[in-house]
């Protein structure tokens, strides 16, 4: 099982910056059409309103970590690239959830936070994948 989870580790960090952003895109475009029928049953427009705030702010995340660890951190330096993808792909979704619960209690109503959390949580999975895959070991 070990020997699976590392190639495929490897095959998604193989790939190049545009395939994975365009990877990315696509899971959060999923991420949001699976979940907006139920968003929709919940609390009609404003559900969906919510659900696709989560949805973009989880992958405008992501996409900067992305960038970052992809072309501003070598290969080599493993602490860095954990710290910098941690901190961009973590700062901008709990502060905007901070601004949205203080200032949006329509959007808190409607489920903007557990949204993001599932956003954020299906993200995680590939996002480190790719995070992963990036590094070179010695």
């Amino acid at each position: 099982m070990k020997g699976t989870s590392e190639s495929w580790i490897n095959r998604i960090g193989s790939w190049k910056f545009p395939t994975r952003a365009a990877f990315l895109s696509a899971l959060y475009a999923a991420y949001f059409l699976v979940i907006s029928p139920i968003a929709w049953l919940l609390d009609g427009a404003a559900g969906l309103t919510a659900l696709g705030f989560a949805t973009f702010v989880c992958f405008v995340a992501g996409l900067l970590a992305l960038v970052a660890t992809t072309w501003m951190v070598p290969a080599d330096r493993p602490a860095v690239h954990a710290v910098l993808g941690m901190g961009l792909r973590m700062s901008l979704p709990l502060v905007v959830c901070l601004m949205v619960t203080q200032r949006e209690p329509g959007m808190v109503d409607a489920g903007f936070a557990w949204y993001l959390v599932g956003a954020f949580m299906i993200g995680l999975l590939i996002e480190t994948a790719m995070s992963l895959g990036q590094l070179t070991t010695k």
